[in-house]
């Protein structure tokens, strides 16, 4: 296979890239580390305190070029610090950019680049070439865990174009709309491999980053989103549902169980949901093809409850890892505190797909601890791309599938040392920026705001008084949970739970002193099929002849998300009652199901 670009007689086919090797071969020599050990530690530490001197310097001019009155040769000195340190920075980087070109050179030994190159278009092969040639752009791309399958190509197309499609927002969502669109590029150049309950489908990069950058501006998302590092929202991203279901999932949470979505317990928040919603049985798919609203309303097995955690945690843009773990599928999250388990085991049990729980967990605290990915990088990712150049491919493998090292590959134990050096520290370093209260984020707003039960109200039409009954409103209350919290719709609402029952009292001024009949509904959501009606009984006081009486109020499926259910007749009223009780009560062996409002309107006659 050969490629030449128009102007160029180069043939980019597997010999241009494995003469490209040597060449890099001969521009790099890495150290002997059983002779040398002492001096390469001195190398790295003189790496990190170049980029030190730089930050440093970089400060001080700056402010100094801020004073209302500064001579001029102070201002020439500064400048003339930060120059030097700048060329100190920059001949370190381009030590790093020569191993990370090499370590890519050995990864061509798949033949990825000549096959890139053979099957693209002349502007794309160019614009690979110039990744090459491009210290930051390439150690960008590196740093974050590389491409998909290496598909360095596919990634830079991508990014590419999202980079365009997100020109045009505004300067303070510009980081995070670039590290989300570097993040899709990375790991959606081999979107296939992504699927789970979508085998047949693959995701659309541009699609995929178009929702989370629209559900992000306006303030759907986790508040902690914007501070997500690139490598953290490949793991956001990366979920094999479509776009609508993300959109979905997010719904008919806040609708159904807002309080899930609000709570403070960081490990639970989003997914407890599997807990009060997902049972465990076999699961029910009862339509093609498969989709999450199926595994939320039957259930299933340890899998389908795994992948609805995952599912519904990377709808909110919270980053999720894995896991499987003997004879049992669970889940992993991030939080600010760190990464933690959820439905299963703990990570010394946990694996998914060629790495084990242990090894993802110690470079979550190693990232985590140095707080920044371009420390990260000279810290640990070009001793882990030395690896490769010296082909420690097999120990690099076997660190990824059992957390030990070999003591053969020298530098991939010495990555792996790093890690676990400053995974020790134990501190858990603040991200890109720290949780704030943003206006535009809906959690947060209402979070914030607090809120008092409102009253039963009587409205007056020209066809009679209609009754208005705040779900959270209720007097008494029995049997099971029945839990009132914040409504996204505003003001508050009901959970009403398996075997509880709420009463509301009608005093004598909501009733009319004739007998009137009315037309019952509830605006209220469910996400389960098959539910069992509502009993509403109804008693009144004040006339010992007026009989209890009982109805059923039907409930459909609502997917989660808010309806008015069918209106049943009954009757109120009459000239010797002083109050009515109307209780709701939810049958046994039943999910719950959110009520906002109770809405009694007199039928015409």
């Amino acid at each position: 296979m050969t490629r030449r670009l128009d102007d160029d007689a180069t043939p980019y086919d597997a010999s241009y890239w494995q003469n490209r090797l040597q060449v890099l071969q001969t521009r790099i020599r890495l150290p002997d580390l059983a002779a040398q050990q002492p001096a390469f530690a001195n190398v790295v530490a003189a790496l990190d305190a170049s980029r030190n001197t730089l930050n440093a310097v970089t400060i001080l001019r700056d402010n100094l070029s801020k004073q209302p009155s500064i001579d001029a040769k102070i201002m020439e000195q500064a400048n003339a610090a930060v120059a030097s340190a700048t060329e100190s920075v920059q001949q370190t980087d381009a030590a790093a950019m020569a191993v990370a070109q090499q370590a890519l050179k050995r990864l061509e030994q798949e033949g990825y680049f000549a096959a890139y190159c053979f099957e693209s278009e002349p502007d794309k092969v160019q614009a690979l070439l110039d990744l090459f040639r491009a210290p930051h752009r390439l150690m960008e791309f590196m740093q974050f865990g590389s491409p998909s399958h290496n598909r360095f190509g596919q990634a830079l197309e991508i990014y590419t174009m999202l980079c365009s499609a997100a020109a045009t927002e505004c300067s303070d969502d510009d980081k995070v709309l670039r590290r989300l669109a570097l993040a899709v590029a990375l790991e959606l150049a081999a979107p296939e491999d992504k699927m789970v309950l979508h085998p047949t489908r693959t995701i659309d990069p541009l699609q995929r980053f178009q929702h989370y950058q629209q559900a992000y501006l306006t303030g759907q998302l986790d508040p902690d989103f914007g501070n997500l590092t690139v490598w953290e929202l490949r793991m956001v991203i990366d979920s094999d549902a479509t776009e609508d279901e993300l959109g979905w999932g997010r719904a008919s949470a806040k609708n159904h169980r807002p309080d899930l979505v609000l709570m403070e317990n960081a490990q639970w928040k989003y997914c407890r949901i599997v807990r009060t919603d997902v049972g465990y049985r076999d699961p029910d798919f009862y339509k093609e093809p498969r989709s999450y609203d199926q595994i939320l309303d039957g259930g299933g097995k340890c899998g389908p409850r795994a992948w609805y955690g995952r599912f519904v945690c990377k709808a909110f843009g919270c980053p999720t890892w894995g896991v499987t773990q003997p004879g049992h599928a669970a889940m992993s999250r991030w939080t600010r505190n760190g990464w933690v388990i959820c439905l299963g085991a703990g990570f010394d049990v946990s694996f998914w797909l060629d790495r084990c729980g242990n090894d993802f967990l110690l470079e979550t605290k190693a990232r985590s601890a140095i707080g920044n990915d371009a420390k990260y990088m000279t810290q640990v990712n070009v001793l882990e791309w030395a690896a490769l150049c010296v082909d420690e491919k097999p120990g690099l493998d076997h660190l990824r599938r059992t957390g030990e090292t070999d003591a053969k590959y020298l530098w991939t134990a010495l990555s792996f040392y790093q890690r676990r050096i400053w995974a020790a520290k134990g501190t858990v370093a603040s991200h890109q920026g720290s949780t704030v209260y943003d206006p535009r984020n809906q959690l947060c707003q209402l979070k914030e705001v607090s809120l008092a039960s409102q009253q039963i109200s009587v409205t007056s039409s020209e066809h009679g008084d209609s009754i208005v009954i705040p779900a959270e409103s209720f007097s008494e209350h029995s049997g099971g949970d029945s839990l009132v919290m914040k409504s996204f719709l505003g003001g508050l609402q009901l959970w009403l739970g398996p075997s509880a029952e709420v009463s509301y009292l009608l005093d004598k001024s909501m009733v009319n002193s004739v007998p009137t009949c009315y037309k019952v509904t509830l605006y209220m959501n469910t996400i389960h099929r098959g539910e069992l009606p509502l009993i509403l009984t109804v008693t009144e006081s004040g006339n010992e002849d007026a009989p209890t009486m009982v109805y059923q109020i039907p409930l459909g499926y609502t997917m989660g998300l808010w309806e008015a259910t069918e209106p049943v007749e009954i009757e109120l009223g009459g000239p010797d009652i002083d109050s009515v009780e109307l209780s709701l009560a939810r049958q046994t062996n039943q999910f719950g199901v959110a009520i906002k409002r109770i809405t009694l309107v007199p039928v015409e006659k």
